[in-house]
């Protein structure tokens, strides 16, 4: 045996048969099977947006080597996703999945992981007045041809956003920060921040942002939150439902106030931070929550109703003309008896993750008529103008007339019926 054959036998790649004899019949090499990765895991399984809303990105973790990680969208009709960041860019409605693909490399192979993204528009809304005139609309079979029963196809009334929820983990590890610092514009001065679109009383939308900023000057587990409507910033109530910039404080003690990194003279020789007021978050050593304080450092109750609301006595500024001056919106924290997975905040050494984030408002308005068709369940008792609802009455009897509002950019399609009764 040479020394060739001898490492032949031992070489895992290759078999040789007949190795150890000087006939070799015929060798074999295996390709190398490549090791596993770590699982990849997404921050949740599944979201749900509206169309309209702005949609946080699912945080992929886990994975092993040095191959890059790339995202795709099972429909880019639907939505569309950052190849490289896994951000979302919401398109229409419907379900897709996202998967992450992380390449596999010298040492481990490839290795994907997916989530359920779920887009919805929304229903139009009515009142008695926007639906037909008449549940049961009765007509003579002799007069012919008539206007049919009036619908006037518009939603009367856009609803003001009152309501901001909110439930989120502030990361346990972030550095902790001096509040006097902040500045919107400066990301080093505050640890995270989100956004959604609210509504004013016509229905035009705006962004309300949200800002935290770990607080350097207290203990470990305490954070404070700040408010901004389209980039101007908003004073949270004290505990008594007054507005703080109506009384002067000198930035010390517990006050919940942040600054804008300038400081103002103040009566007697004290200084104000000129800023903005906002709630401060309360976490135990374990990063459970506890309670959220006012803008003038009083405790609020919390179990009541499930709710803790921190309305803004501020009016909004900067609103569409004619939009209802005296709007104010109020910050409602969940609970975990509403089902999701945290109660209210939490504080644990994992990203910041917003897992629930809505208002209650609506963008409504008129409806264009060329966006509604009509039709009847049965033509052999009346026909139906599809543009004008007009009938041609057949045959003496019953039937179903219904006006359809085709979908647009933020609502379903919607039906409307009312009974046709020809005598």
């Amino acid at each position: 045996m040479d020394k060739g054959r001898l490492i032949g036998c031992l070489a895992p790649l290759i078999l040789i048969n007949g190795c150890g004899s000087d006939n070799v019949t015929n060798i074999t090499i295996i390709e190398a099977q490549k090791s596993p990765q770590a699982p990849l895991v997404f921050s949740v399984e599944s979201l749900s947006y509206y169309i309209d809303e702005t949609p946080e990105t699912n945080i992929v973790s886990g994975g092993s080597g040095a191959g890059n990680i790339v995202y795709t969208s099972s429909d880019s009709s639907i939505a569309a996703v950052d190849a490289e960041t896994g951000a979302l860019n919401l398109l229409d409605d419907g379900t897709v999945t996202i998967t992450a693909t992380k390449a596999g490399d010298d040492i481990y192979s490839a290795i994907s992981a997916s989530y359920s993204l779920s887009i919805d528009k929304y229903n139009r809304w009515y009142t008695t007045e926007g639906l037909f005139s008449e549940d049961v609309y009765t007509v003579p079979l002799d007069e012919g041809e008539v206007q049919g029963n009036y619908f006037k196809p518009t939603n009367p009334f856009p609803l003001a956003t009152s309501e901001v929820e909110i439930e989120a983990n502030l990361p346990a590890d972030n550095t902790a920060l001096d509040p006097d610092d902040f500045n919107p514009d400066n990301t080093n001065t505050f640890n995270a921040s989100t956004s959604l679109t609210i509504f004013d009383s016509t229905g035009e939308s705006h962004v309300q942002s949200m800002y935290f900023i770990k607080d350097a000057g207290v203990a470990a587990n305490e954070w404070l939150m700040v408010t901004a409507i389209d980039g101007e910033f908003y004073d949270f109530t004290n505990s008594n439902g007054t507005d703080p910039a109506d009384a002067t404080f000198a930035n010390n003690g517990r006050f919940n106030h942040v600054g804008f990194g300038q400081t103002i003279p103040g009566p007697g020789g004290t200084s104000i931070k000129n800023g903005v007021w906002g709630i401060r978050l309360v976490f135990d050593s374990s990063g459970d929550y506890v309670e959220v304080q006012a803008a003038d450092g009083t405790s609020l109750p919390t179990g009541i109703a499930g709710d803790v609301l921190l309305p803004t006595t501020t009016p909004l500024t900067g609103l569409t003309t004619g939009a209802d001056a005296t709007q104010t919106i109020a910050l409602k924290i969940l609970p975990n008896e509403n089902g999701h997975e945290y109660d209210a905040f939490s504080q644990f050494a994992s990203p910041f993750q917003i897992t629930w984030l809505a208002q209650n408002g609506f963008a409504l308005g008129n409806v264009d008529y060329s966006q509604v068709s009509y039709q009847s369940a049965d033509p052999d008792i009346a026909l139906v103008d599809a543009n004008t609802g007009w009938l041609t009455l057949v045959s003496a009897g019953e039937t179903t007339i219904t006006a359809t509002i085709a979908e647009d950019e933020y609502y379903a399609e919607t039906h409307v019926s009312y009974r046709l009764v020809v005598q």
